[in-house]
């Protein structure tokens, strides 16, 4: 019987190697300084998860020197990982340290200008705050509870809204990465953004939940020009539309994508990465089919293939039902439809559901079956006139925008001015290069 080792096992195997051998040369020397630096990152994890101080002067030293010993051993992995690892511990220290030079740090350490920023308080509702963007710039904002005394402390979730101009917002969200040795991240802020195709008022809505009263968000809002996405952004980002009915947006996303956000896999497919894990380093995509696809770090090319792929069409994700979701002129639409079905049909619901409730023996139970089942015909009669209709619509919608973004990339494949691909594969290396030196 003829053998065979899958591409992710040559992979894995490949990586290893790398590290083992040396990229640059440098012998077993690395090894001790890569040990040195798993033991800083350590130490600085443990400063932050058991108390509120920010990182000190003497233990940043500690790290830079870490890096630099690993530069003269020609490291370059190793010390990508401990750049980005250093960047979140300045953005970490940013929020624990004086609140009036926090925004000024962070937007430092994003090379951007800071728009605003402020504190808001209240968990009842979402609490929302204001900018104004401008065409060819892009915001990224971030957030922080002031202060976190349990475990379901947390800002639970924000949207970037635009209002009836929601499709000239191109949102993307930024998270650099959970691991078991780092568990005080389950509090580091992600970045939620947006670039901005035409001016716009933006509300910033967020929905806190935390202990008490007396707490809040503070909060910072920077901008940076579209071409100059900082790469500390463009690593992790992961874009996304207004919701799942949005097809104009969707459309943009490949056709006029964020920098760096579009991939390809082994396949030759293009891709949107919309999770990367750093505990296996395998990230999740979107392909334009919408197909999920899984795959390595280090088998994703940031330049396009001879021959850039496709499935034969497209599977949409349907509009989400709940209005709190639903922000595309479609999505509220479809929102609404269904929403007036529902209240159309809660009295019969509610005496099917009694009759199911009080029967007793088997003629009470098949009376019950059928009266659910005529409500159930009944209402889907309605959908299929109605919100059905409008589905269909946004589907043809989908289909329209899949064409086109096809013959986009057979003319004009999308390719990255940064190499981002190669960088993800740096990190990963680097990672295991620092944290598994024996």
């Amino acid at each position: 019987m003829r053998m065979g080792i899958s591409k992710s096992a040559v992979g894995f195997t490949l990586l290893c190697s790398s590290v083992a051998l040396g990229q640059a040369g440098g012998g077993d020397a690395w090894k001790s300084a890569a040990k040195a630096a798993r033991e800083t990152v350590r130490t600085i994890d443990q400063h932050l998860l058991e108390g509120r101080e920010p990182v000190s002067a003497e233990l940043f030293t500690e790290l830079e020197g870490r890096i630099q010993a690993l530069e003269a051993a020609n490291r370059a992995d190793g010390v990508a990982f401990l750049r980005l690892q250093a960047r979140k511990y300045r953005i970490e220290s940013a929020w624990r340290g004086a609140p009036e030079a926090t925004a000024e740090l962070l937007a430092k350490e994003l090379e951007s200008t800071v728009v605003t920023s402020g504190t808001v308080s209240g968990k009842d509702k979402p609490q929302t705050f204001t900018f104004k963007a401008k065409p060819g710039k892009c915001y990224a904002v971030m957030g922080r509870l002031r202060a976190v005394s349990s475990d379901e402390d947390q800002v639970k979730w924000t949207y970037l809204d635009a209002g009836k101009d929601n499709s000239v917002l191109q949102r993307y969200r930024v998270e650099w990465g959970r691991t078991s040795y780092q568990s005080w991240e389950k509090q580091f802020p992600e970045v939620e953004g947006a670039c901005a195709l035409a001016a716009v008022d933006v509300t910033v809505m967020a929905k806190l939940e935390y202990v008490g009263s007396a707490n809040g968000m503070r909060y910072v809002v920077v901008e940076h020009d579209r071409d100059k996405l900082p790469t500390a952004l463009q690593t992790f980002i992961t874009p996304y539309t207004s919701d799942s009915c949005d097809a104009k947006g969707w459309e943009e996303l490949w056709t006029n994508p964020l920098p760096g956000s579009v991939l390809y896999d082994s396949g030759g497919y293009p891709i949107i990465p919309y999770s990367l894990s750093r505990s296996d380093f395998y990230t999740t995509s979107w392909a334009v089919s919408n197909r999920e696809v899984r795959e390595q770090w280090q088998w994703l090319k940031g330049k396009p293939p001879a021959m850039v792929k496709f499935d034969k069409s497209i599977t949409t994700k349907g509009c989400p039902r709940d209005p709190v979701s639903a922000h595309s002129p479609d999505g509220i639409k479809l929102a609404k439809c269904w929403g007036a079905l529902d209240v159309k049909f809660a009295a019969k619901w509610k005496g099917a559901n009694r009759k199911q409730a009080a029967a007793n023996d088997h003629y009470t139970k098949r009376d019950a079956n059928r009266a659910s089942a005529a409500v159930q015909e009944a209402y889907n009669a309605a959908a299929d006139g109605t919100c059905e209709v409008l589905e269909d619509a946004v589907f043809k919608k989908f289909t329209a925008a899949f064409e086109k973004v096809v013959e986009h990339y057979q003319t004009k494949p999308y390719a990255s001015p940064w190499d981002r691909a190669s960088a993800l594969k740096s990190l990963a290396a680097g990672e295991r290069e620092v944290m598994s030196a024996y």
